[in-house]
This record gives C-alpha cells, structure tokens and sequence, in this order.
C-alpha cells in the first residue's frame, strides 16, 4: 500500500493576490502511472469563510506528475484546507491537501 502524500502549508497569501497552487503526485505513482483527470475543493480551516470553495478560479490543470489550481482572494485571518484529488490512468486515485493561510499584508 502506498503512503499518501503528506500534508503540505504553502507560503502565507495576501488576499489581493493571485497564486497557482501546485500538488505533486510523483512519490506515489506507480511506473509509468499519469494523472488523467483532477479535482480540488477548498474548506475553511480555522476562521470562517462562507463560501471557501470561492478562492479556486478556472478549472484545475494537470503538469506532468502535478495537478495545478489557480487561487485568487480569500479572506484575511482564514486557513483553507485544499484538497487536490488525481484520478489515474491505472484506476487509482490518490489525495493531496494542503493549507493555505491568508492574511492581508
């Protein structure tokens, strides 16, 4: 059985700003084993956020090993837990959270 990933805190973001959140999947694809389609879903951690899901804009992408999400606002106080879900070309599907602290500058 293989080890999901562990859990990952990025850097803290600004409300203003606009990052891309990255979520590697290479330690726990098998050989020759590629993501084939992706989602995330965002909660508030700590602090409160009534629709946290609203920090994700546009669709994920997937690069190589890595599935990517765009993450714009958020609200000054909030960690969101990010939860990036990779459904694989062998039928596999593996989960990889992240939280994202928030505070304007």
């Amino acid at each position: 059985m293989k080890t999901p990933n562990s859990y990952n805190t990025f850097s803290t973001k600004d409300p203003d700003e606009v990052w891309q959140l990255s979520v590697d999947f290479s330690k726990i694809l098998a050989s020759g084993e590629t993501i084939s389609s992706s989602t995330w879903s965002v909660t508030a951690y700590t602090g409160t956020d009534a629709s946290p899901s609203s920090i994700l804009s546009g669709i994920p992408s997937i690069v190589g090993t890595k599935s990517k999400h765009t993450v714009i606002d958020g609200l000054d106080g909030v960690v969101y837990r990010i939860k990036a879900t990779a459904e694989t070309s062998l039928g596999n599907t593996y989960v990889g959270i992240g939280f994202l602290p928030v505070e304007e500058s």
